[in-house]
């Protein structure tokens, strides 16, 4: 997620400059698709290492609060 964040403040300053090279900024959101790309293959693993800690009661609130779905 941090490398995500760094991505876009790299594609933000380059949208925004006086001097915008478009060829950059097309490599620069291609780095940031493959890292959203990365991020998501990652989720279903990750989702079950959480699945595994977390007692129901802890799995509910964060369903609650948009993080996950309680699997049963």
């Amino acid at each position: 997620m941090g490398k995500m964040r760094d991505e876009q403040a790299q594609m933000n300053e380059q949208y925004y400059s006086d001097n915008r090279d478009d060829a950059a900024l097309s490599k620069d959101y291609r780095k940031m698709s493959e890292l959203r790309r990365q991020m998501f293959d990652l989720s279903p693993s990750t989702q079950k290492q959480a699945d595994a800690v977390l007692t129901r009661e802890q799995h509910g609130k964060s369903w609650r609060n948009g993080y996950g779905m309680w699997r049963n």
